[in-house]
């Protein structure tokens, strides 16, 4: 990203070039994650995704999993995803009391592109990301998406266009609150967001490592 480009040494930082992931391998079909969703039993009720590191605490799993048990207190017509690598430490796993919190560690590609189809919100309480892939994922899936405004989330999302970036903890629980209560705006924001993520292709990508290879050789031998 532009954010950790920035992050690099003046002098290095002149010779680097930006080059986005691409993003197509994370798409999923809307017929198999219609089954999806109901396998997971959770019927008509909204499904927020997260996904991040469960043991590395910046990525805020906790966090979203504590956003959503005060939501639920108010509301029974939303169900929660958290998906993440590594192990489950047990502060989060006693958040499963709440009900209708579902917690995947260490799944395929295959799966996750049919959470990230499924869901109708995409929320990260992370604190700091250098690219954050499975936000861009989930725009690529028009999903509307949550983050905290830091690190490279500015440049990766558009908002007020494709999602909401936050930042408070209040700030983000009135932003999720709103989507879930307004389809429309869901709609519309996962629209947007699938439109924005065509930017984020293997294609460019290619294309780009292709295009510096051979100005290396041109410039270098």
């Amino acid at each position: 990203s532009r954010y950790t480009k920035n992050l690099l040494p003046k002098n290095l930082r002149k010779e680097a070039l930006v080059n986005y992931h691409g993003i197509e391998h994370l798409i999923g079909e809307k017929d198999e994650a219609k089954q999806f969703k109901e396998e997971l039993g959770i019927g008509d009720k909204k499904l927020i995704l997260s996904v991040g590191r469960f043991s590395t605490p910046y990525k805020g799993m906790a966090d979203a999993a504590r956003i959503f048990g005060e939501l639920k207190k108010k509301r029974d017509d939303i169900a929660l995803l958290l998906v993440g690598g590594g192990n489950i430490p047990k502060g989060i796993m006693n958040f499963k009391s709440l009900g209708d919190i579902h917690i995947w560690a260490n799944v395929p590609y295959s799966t996750l592109r049919l959470c990230l189809a499924a869901s109708d919100i995409y929320c990260t309480a992370s604190k700091w990301e250098g690219f954050n892939l499975p936000l861009v994922a989930a725009q690529a899936n028009q999903k509307p998406v949550i983050a905290f405004k830091v690190g490279a989330h500015s440049e990766v999302t558009l908002d007020g266009k494709t999602g909401f970036l936050v930042r408070s903890y209040k700030e983000f629980t009135g932003r999720l609150e709103l989507l879930l209560n307004n389809n429309s705006l869901r709609e519309e924001m996962g629209e947007n967001a699938s439109e924005f993520a065509r930017k984020f292709s293997w294609q460019k990508s290619i294309k780009m490592i292709k295009t510096l290879a051979e100005t290396i050789c041109e410039k270098r031998g």
